[in-house]
């Protein structure tokens, strides 16, 4: 089974704190019939830290899910002092609490906000955006 089997998740802030992500470890495992700490795993372009501002309702479904840590409250904005978000910490912390190596995932730094000329991102451009696609699949021989 092992290196047979491959899976795309995708999940903005609200997958995120539903557990999409762990619900994804937890079921190739599962289906594979392998522990999570076989599983590589690979967390592709998203919102920074940085562009990621958000409300205290947001915070607050971060810290009731149990990402806590994720919320960055020392990049309040002085004008309404509303916390950024490290989604990629978020999702770090779901995949090793799945059980999948530290070791074994891999996290983009590109920001879909900042990228301009690279990545869309519905946040910057609203409903005018473009849309991206990603493919994943297992090596052949």
């Amino acid at each position: 089974v092992r290196g047979t089997i491959v899976s795309a998740v995708h999940a903005g802030w609200r997958g995120v704190v539903a557990g999409v992500v762990t619900r994804a470890v937890q079921r190739m495992a599962d289906d594979a019939a392998i522990s999570p700490g076989d599983l590589v795993a690979a967390v592709g372009p998203c919102i920074g830290v940085n562009a990621f501002e958000v409300g205290s309702e947001v915070a607050q479904a971060f810290e009731q899910a149990g990402l806590g840590d994720a919320i960055d409250s020392t990049r309040l904005t002085a004008a309404d002092g509303r916390p950024h978000i490290d989604l990629r910490s978020a999702v770090r912390k779901q995949l090793t609490d799945a059980g999948v190596s530290p070791d074994a995932i891999d996290v983009s730094d590109a920001c879909t906000f900042g990228k301009v000329d690279d990545l869309f991102s519905y946040r910057r451009e609203g409903r005018r955006a473009g849309r991206q696609g990603a493919v994943i699949g297992v090596k052949a021989g």
